[in-house]
């Protein structure tokens, strides 16, 4: 599974979850539907989806916010 692949699963689950706009929710939480050897690949893909500007890192240092 490549990078775009992780991402997009991220943001289908986020999305099914009602988990856009306002609501947050903690990037621990991300790496769950995943394979376990998995879970690194996904925090290190939520970290650049935050670069991108697709999700916005709350105050909280464990928190994202999905726009």
């Amino acid at each position: 599974m490549d990078n775009n692949q992780i991402k997009g699963k991220i943001l289908h689950k986020l999305l099914r979850a009602g988990k856009i706009e306002a609501s947050h929710t903690a990037i621990e939480n991300l790496h769950k539907g995943f394979p376990k050897d998995m879970a690194g690949r996904v925090k290190d893909t939520v970290k650049e989806l935050v670069k991108e500007g697709i999700s916005l890192k709350s105050i909280q240092a464990t928190a994202c916010r999905f726009q």
